[in-house]
């Protein structure tokens, strides 16, 4: 794919002059090649524009949404994410904007082989996934007002790039990190795991209450602020399932889900409790094994979908870690989501201050 340095028209390699601008095409310079294109166009504007963006390059410095992206922060699964700040009758306005690029090649090839399908096929597919973030993400703003729990996203963009066949998705976002990156950075207690179980759990339940059921979920679905409060992400993993299930993405958020068909959010929620408080160790493995073979992963994956008891966490080894486990588990007492936001909370009135504010991640 070529273009006109001039005015941007495509052209080809024996082309002498452009069909656009008449622009002589044989002089030294004159035709461009994709990147070449691109890199003129991201030299011309600041406004976010898709033909400028070339792989996985660093967006800061561009305007999306009404809004300056001034620093990533953190790339995570295929989304990155931006502070990013607005001036508005001279009052400073920050937020978070994550942007994810999709289909990645990897995606297109993937879904191409596994379902048989012509890459044709594949992209009306990445249109339509595209095209249903937008509404997932204000249907579930809408769920949230209507529970009276706090809303993540405030609005999202989509925008597309001819050239390199890839949608640019936008997404305006409070100002917080995702969990996983959140996790890596500060020290946490056992008081804080403590904490955003409760938080999650409260606002799952509140979820369920007005008839919405949120389903399973991984911590890539889950995010934090400065204040070390949780927040929710709209299910855009749901779109990934529905369109492009064979994504690293969706076979990641699979070992989150319930084995047993039912409690997906109690058993999501004490499958991430339970990585935290063993140091993101799997319920089947023993965490003091210097290093862990590929064979030991398949057999914890194994006895995860036959839903083994699991071992205890290195950490809150009492009734809240027991509870943990038995969500996890299969037992002719099925844990529900209730049932573990009661045990979370009750926590607080038997284990000891000094326990509490032990470190998770020394």
């Amino acid at each position: 794919m070529l273009f006109c340095k001039k005015c941007g028209n495509r052209v080809e390699k024996s082309d002498t002059f452009c069909t656009s601008c008449m622009c002589r095409l044989d002089a030294e310079g004159a035709i461009l090649d994709k990147r070449e294109y691109s890199a003129v166009r991201a030299s011309a504007t600041v406004q976010f524009d898709a033909e400028a963006v070339v792989g996985e390059s660093d967006i800061s410095g561009f305007e999306v949404l009404e809004y300056m992206l001034t620093e990533k922060i953190a790339s995570l699964c295929g989304s990155e994410y931006y502070k990013a700040v607005f001036k508005n009758a001279g009052e400073r306005m920050d937020t978070v904007v994550r942007h994810i690029r999709f289909p990645q090649y990897t995606d297109r090839d993937v879904c191409a082989m596994m379902h048989r399908m012509d890459y044709g096929t594949v992209d009306k597919l990445a249109e339509q996934f595209a095209s249903k973030i937008p509404q997932e993400v204000l249907s579930f703003q809408a769920q949230c007002v209507s529970a009276g729990v706090d809303s993540l996203n405030y609005t999202a963009k989509i925008l597309h790039s001819e050239i390199y066949n890839c949608y640019h998705i936008f997404i305006m976002m409070k100002q917080v990190k995702p969990f996983i990156s959140y996790v890596s950075q500060e020290k946490l207690t056992l008081r804080d795991v403590l904490s955003i179980g409760i938080a999650l759990s409260e606002q799952l339940l509140r979820l369920q209450r007005q008839g919405y059921s949120y389903g399973a979920f991984s911590d890539l679905s889950v995010f934090v602020d400065s204040d070390g409060k949780p927040y929710l992400d709209c299910r855009i993993i749901k779109l990934y399932e529905e369109f492009f299930p064979y994504t690293s993405i969706v076979m990641y958020n699979k070992t989150f889900v319930s084995p047993m068909n039912k409690n997906f959010e109690a058993y999501s929620l004490a499958m991430l409790l339970y990585r935290l408080l063993s140091g993101f160790n799997s319920p089947y493995i023993n965490p003091y094994i210097p290093q862990i073979s590929n064979e030991e992963l398949v057999q914890a994956e194994e006895k995860r979908m036959m839903a083994k008891q699991p071992i205890l966490p290195e950490k809150a080894r009492n009734m809240a870690g027991t509870k943990i486990v038995d969500a996890i588990s299969s037992s002719d007492h099925s844990v529900t989501l209730e049932e573990l936001h009661n045990v979370l909370e009750n926590s607080f009135t038997y284990i000891s201050a000094a326990e509490l504010n032990e470190y998770i991640n020394d």
